[in-house]
């Protein structure tokens, strides 16, 4: 755990932000996968609404990881003054899954995963920028949502 630790240290001190999001992003996606892969063999996700492709991709790979990623800051901003910056990360998470849950039930498990890592990401590059760290955040919520994005446009 350390050499990762070191790494993603690393890219954050050398301003690798593109570098950075790609990984955690990928490394976010296929821990998701892994836990929701045994759960989709017992049962079958809830499909979305049929949409137009143009639709899906504008709403998956840009709408959604703005909005729900302004989202994620103020809920860390509201908790940050009230607990560190760790449990501030987690309620933000807790809180994410839960709308995410109601939303669409099977969506809960990915978002756990990723808001965990946006929101880290956020609070560890937030020295050096707030917008730079939402927009780090974006990225990775973006590439997060790519597979499926182009999965549930596609693949129908």
């Amino acid at each position: 755990m350390s050499r990762i630790v070191k790494l993603l240290r690393r890219l954050i001190d050398h301003e690798r932000w593109f570098i950075f999001a790609t990984l955690t992003a990928s490394a976010a996606w296929l821990v998701a996968a892994g836990i929701s892969l045994p759960l989709v063999l017992i049962a079958q996700p809830e499909s979305l609404p049929d949409r137009e492709p143009w639709i899906r991709i504008f709403s998956g790979l840009l709408l959604a990881p703005m909005i729900e990623n302004l989202i994620m800051i103020a809920m860390i901003g509201v908790a940050r003054q009230f607990v560190d910056a760790k449990f501030s990360v987690a309620m933000m998470v807790a809180l994410m899954a839960l709308i995410h849950a109601i939303a669409a039930s099977w969506m809960a498990i990915a978002a756990s995963v990723g808001f965990l890592i946006y929101g880290a990401s956020y609070v560890l590059w937030y020295p050096s920028g707030g917008r730079r760290a939402y927009w780090i955040t974006v990225l990775q919520h973006a590439i997060f949502n790519l597979p499926a994005t182009l999965a549930g446009t596609f693949l129908r």
